[in-house]
């Protein structure tokens, strides 16, 4: 079982046998959000399946349905590491499908008849309906990066990933770069990096903190 906590977010995973790993994903941040239920907080769940597994290869694939207040998403990957402990490559794609919340249509069929007043806030939709649809987002990933063990504890690590929204045209591209070290021991870890996220012309430094405990 690992726990592990990336800023405001909080996972824990179970392994099941060699191959199969469920875990669970959520913001405790969130939860103390006067305006935002509980159920309604950002909770993930996933399911990863392994592949291939050698001394130098291992190949897997995942899925992780999420829900944010009203919007859901569905994420399926696949990824794959080639190395050894001391130097190691890694790549990986995904495809992200996010409901968003509902929007009125008006489907009327025949002409809109005013109120009283002379303004359109009521409606007489003839023989048409009114009725809710969720916008659908499309979004693919890659990413790759290495790591270079520098001590027993310890490892250099370097992250790109490329982030695209189909449809959304040039600004939907979102490049992140995260170059870090990861300390750890049997059970803990911990990464600390500063990513760089680009948008457009628009370039934002972060820190990261990923610290994780298996058990």
């Amino acid at each position: 079982m690992v726990f592990r906590q990336i800023l405001g977010l909080h996972e824990v995973n179970v392994g099941i046998g060699n191959r199969l790993q469920i875990g669970i994903k959520s913001s405790p941040i969130m939860w103390f959000i006067p305006d935002i239920p509980l159920k309604e907080a950002l909770w993930a769940g996933e399911l990863r399946v392994q592949l291939l597994r050698s001394r130098l290869f291992r190949v897997a694939i995942d899925a992780t349905y999420f829900h944010v207040s009203d919007i859901h998403g569905l994420k399926m990957g696949i990824f794959g590491k080639y190395g050894t402990d001391k130097l190691a490559l890694h790549v990986g794609a995904n495809a992200i499908l996010v409901w968003l919340p509902n929007q009125v249509m008006d489907t009327c069929a025949g002409p809109v008849s005013p109120d009283v007043d002379g303004y359109s806030s009521g409606y007489d939709c003839g023989q048409g309906t009114r009725r809710t649809q969720r916008d659908l987002q499309k979004i693919v990933t890659a990413n790759v990066g290495f790591e270079v063990r520098f001590w027993r504890h310890g490892k250099f690590f370097l992250d790109a990933v490329a982030i695209y929204a189909l449809g959304a045209g040039p600004g939907g591209t979102i490049f992140t770069v995260l170059p870090g070290v990861r300390l750890h021991t049997t059970g803990f870890a911990a990464d600390l990096g500063l990513g760089l996220f680009a948008v457009g012309d628009i370039k934002i430094p972060m820190p990261v903190v990923n610290l994780s405990y298996r058990f």
